[in-house]
């Protein structure tokens, strides 16, 4: 429901992701070096222990922060920000741009630590504790460099043994070469509007591929046929949304391309209907491809629509059954595909009510259709692509 039109969904709002986005922003507001509000006082306040600004460099998870008395406001855009940011760095410049402190993948007794005194004399980074051969420092490089204590001995050695040991052999091999990952902190402070970008990110793990789904390979087992070779998914998820701007046209057809509409055969599966039969051959079980195209009984309905087409000069060639269910790609068929989607809502609501199929009675509601398409378009000021659009049967 979540994934773009091209991508199968219906571009909902993922209400959660949309609420972290908008803390997010405020990330952006406490970076502005122009903005000097008042109020940033109380963030660089509550987060002292933990870096102040620092912290939006550093690669966490919300609940492993130590967010002793830090206000509420500020707590909920951390854990926001760490559902943007955090990520596991796998890359040579990667795990050398990571931060010491507040890492969710250096812990100590399971928890993120923080060494204020090295934290105060400017090592922030694993690369601040390297070698150029890879290696680490060792204490007494460190303590002559930064003037350490020797009361830092033991954090010296509990923070080498909590460093991951993939880690270490990445590091240790070296590779200047090879690029970085997507950096999410320099990604960001590159937006000039946040939360349209933030919120792109945060939903995408929401999403779903609907190529890599079994519904898909479905449509492929009915028609006997290789769809991923034959259609471009995309065009066809979104084709409905280009043609027509009539809402049940639409839904229809994410309901059909989506196979969540109830045919006979299911429904005495379920036990709601007494036969899986037809309703209009009344001899075979009613499944989704029988009922919009190998019925005999549809089989002469998409007849009659071809040879009504044909006489009116509008499309010359009969409809495969890929036509039938998903449409033609191409976008310089907006009348064909609407009165396509159109005909297989007609069969299935002359289904649910239970009726016999009448040509005439689909010629009126599509005459009907267009009516209300015109009224939409005037309302949008398209009246001159609706004309065009329905210019051949006008």
């Amino acid at each position: 429901m979540y994934n773009n039109l091209n991508d199968g969904g219906l571009k909902m709002t993922h209400i959660e992701s949309f609420c972290k986005a908008l803390k997010i922003a405020w990330v952006k507001r406490v970076l502005d070096e122009q903005n000097d509000g008042h109020w940033k006082k109380l963030f660089y306040a509550n987060t002292k222990q933990i870096g102040v600004v620092y912290i939006f460099l550093c690669n966490f998870v919300g609940s492993d922060l130590n967010c002793s008395g830090i206000n509420g406001f500020w707590k909920d855009i951390l854990f926001a920000w760490s559902h943007y940011r955090y990520y596991n760095p796998v890359k040579f410049k990667d795990i050398m741009n990571q931060s010491l402190w507040n890492n969710s993948h250096i812990k100590i007794d399971g928890k993120t630590i923080m060494y204020k005194k090295w934290f105060d004399k400017g090592i922030l980074f694993v690369k601040d504790i390297m070698k150029i051969d890879g290696s680490f420092k060792t204490f007494l490089e460190l303590q002559e460099i930064l003037q350490l204590n020797q009361g830092c001995y033991l954090e010296y050695f509990a923070l080498l043994f909590c460093m991951k040991k993939e880690w270490k052999r990445i590091l240790k091999i070296g590779d200047l070469e090879q690029e970085r990952e997507e950096d999410g902190y320099m990604k960001f402070i590159t937006f000039k509007k946040v939360t349209k970008p933030c919120y792109e990110k945060l939903v995408s793990t929401f999403c779903l591929n609907l190529l890599n789904t079994n519904q898909c390979e479905k449509w492929s087992y009915d028609l006997n046929v290789n769809l991923r070779d034959l259609i471009q998914w995309q065009n066809r998820f979104e084709i409905v949304y280009w043609v027509t701007l009539d809402t049940k046209i639409r839904v229809f057809q994410f309901k059909f391309i989506h196979r969540r509409l109830a045919t006979n055969d299911y429904l005495y599966k379920i036990g709601i209907h007494n036969s899986p039969v037809c309703n209009f051959c009344k001899k075979e079980p009613q499944s989704l491809l029988h009922l919009f195209c190998t019925c005999s009984k549809i089989q002469q309905f998409w007849s009659d629509i071809n040879a009504w087409l044909l006489r009116n000069n509008v499309y010359t060639q009969k409809f495969s059954y890929l036509d039938i269910c998903f449409g033609f790609g191409e976008k310089t068929h907006h009348l064909i595909n609407t009165i396509v989607f159109y005909a297989k809502y007609f069969i299935y609501k002359t289904k649910y009510e239970e009726k016999n199929l009448s040509f005439l009675r689909f010629t009126k509601e599509l005459d009907f259709l267009q009516q209300v398409e015109y009224i939409i378009a005037f309302r949008k000021g398209k009246q001159n692509t609706h004309k065009q659009k329905w210019r051949p049967l006008i």
